[in-house]
């Protein structure tokens, strides 16, 4: 008999059924997103300090300016990231059924259009940003040329993450993040003391640690190359297929689901001013911050291998969204302590944000609900669905000049909230009608029995063999 709980194989005998070349799926769940974790934590106490040197260089208005400059710059960004997720999803497929011929041609395809389309805008923006003079303010052209030198750059960190991320290389590819703010922070600090902080000496850290922390893992990427080296690609076209088929419904979805967030900052700047854009951010990015918490980082690598059985996937989604939903509002009741106090003692011109930051923290659950969802969307290929969801999101941008107008930032805020939950009910209503049938038994989200104890002992038994034995004789003691 097998019971297939928690998405292991396990016999009567307690035996593990897996294949043997497949990974136990909560063992790379827990010990991926323990990677993520560890570095998050670093990774964010770093950026905090470099958040600190910002906030506390930078005027109100010039806070503004640089956020609408990254809204400028993920504008950009975003068309050479078209298709990203379905590709990744479909290669980690043909590697779960051993098609590494496949993999690797849709792999050089798609990351091979990339580096040319990132060579040509990032040409177009270094040599042409003068006529962007007619519609942007002169602060925003004068940044142009290293906002063109940080998008090569980012896209090549893409692809060493992407081989890396592939052969299941959670740590390294975790560390990348704490490794660019550590850089961050060193150039921020040398520009500190030659003479202060401005927005274009900001991007220039940017840059700093975009290309240093790239550089390191350049060796670990280049081993994990091992699998393909001599191993011929296969001769047909795949990713034209796979844009023609489901992957052009994620293309048109992306797009237009990124230029919704890149419209926010500037109908702030428009309807109420540039300081509402900085205020109203750094509530944004506070919730933001917790949000990058949620243990969903390894889902759409290690999912994807569970493809072929159904009942798994089905207990998966179940699962996962039933204990993010719990760790979201739980991290929700960290942030409303942690937060205020933080704000109060160290960026007292930002304590305006704090009310702002109250109403956000609603956005976690709803968000948490939201992530599991569409990471499962787009396991079972329904890109689709998820275009016309951000069709609606698109739809929904005439509300959001609305909300704005007569509420200004709170309206703002009530609309992301409102609307954040109407797109995830959409979206789960399509899920529900994907074969074997996705549901959340709303009833048990609260209730935990007998199974939920087993699960999670399970879980701490995964942890607990990844801590030193020293850490529990002194729990103990």
């Amino acid at each position: 008999m097998v019971n297939q709980a928690g998405g292991l194989l396990i016999s009567s005998s307690g035996v593990c059924m897996a294949e043997p070349a497949r990974p136990v799926f909560l063992k790379k769940f827990l010990s991926g997103e323990a990677h993520f974790a560890f570095w998050d934590i670093v990774s964010k106490g770093i950026g905090f300090l470099n958040t600190f040197l910002i906030l506390s260089a930078l005027s109100v208005y010039q806070y503004g300016v640089f956020q609408l400059l990254l809204s400028f710059y993920a504008l950009l960004s975003n068309f050479l990231f078209l298709g990203g997720g379905v590709v990744s999803n479909d290669i980690m497929r043909f590697v779960g059924e051993g098609r590494e011929d496949k993999a690797k041609k849709l792999f050089l395809e798609y990351h091979g259009l990339r580096v040319f389309g990132a060579i040509v805008l990032g040409l177009f923006l270094f040599f042409g940003s003068g006529l962007l003079a007619f519609r942007y303010p002169p602060e925003m052209i004068a940044f142009a040329k290293p906002l063109a030198l940080l998008l090569v750059f980012e896209v090549l960190f893409s692809i060493l993450k992407s081989l890396l991320k592939m052969r299941l290389r959670f740590g390294i590819v975790a560390s990348r993040s704490t490794l660019y703010k550590f850089f961050e922070l060193a150039a921020l600090l040398s520009f500190l003391s030659a003479g202060g902080l401005s927005v274009g000496r900001v991007i220039w850290a940017m840059i700093v640690g975009s290309v240093v922390s790239s550089l390191i893992l350049l060796r670990p990427a280049y081993s994990a190359l091992t699998h393909w080296r001599g191993r011929i690609a296969a001769p047909e076209r795949i990713l034209f297929r796979v844009f023609r088929h489901h992957g052009k419904w994620e293309i048109l979805q992306q797009f237009t689901g990124k230029f919704s967030a890149f419209l926010q900052p500037w109908l702030i700047k428009i309807f109420v001013s540039t300081e509402a854009v900085a205020v109203y951010s750094v509530a944004q990015v506070a919730v933001s911050s917790f949000i990058g918490f949620f243990p969903t980082k390894t889902l759409g690598t290690l999912i994807p291998l569970e493809a072929g059985n159904a009942d798994r996937l089905k207990r998966l989604y179940h699962l996962g969204s039933k204990y993010l939903l719990v760790f979201s509002v739980v991290l929700a009741g960290i942030a409303a302590i942690f937060v205020p106090v933080a704000v109060g003692a160290i960026f007292e011109k930002y304590l305006p944000s704090l009310p702002y930051f109250f109403l956000l923290l609603l956005h976690l659950p709803i968000s948490a609900l939201g992530s599991v969802t569409s990471t499962f969307m787009v396991v079972m290929r329904r890109q689709k669905h998820l275009f016309f969801q951000k069709i609606l999101r698109s739809v929904f941008a005439l509300p959001m000049l609305l909300f704005l107008w007569a509420g200004g930032l709170w309206g703002m805020a009530a609309y992301q909230l409102v609307f954040a939950a109407l797109l995830f009910l959409s979206l789960y209503a399509f899920l529900k009608a994907v074969p074997p049938g996705f549901r959340i038994v709303w009833q048990d989200l609260v209730y935990f029995g007998p199974a939920d104890k087993e699960f999670i002992t399970r879980v701490f038994s995964e942890i607990k063999k990844r801590l030193p034995g020293r850490f529990w004789k002194r729990a103990a003691s």
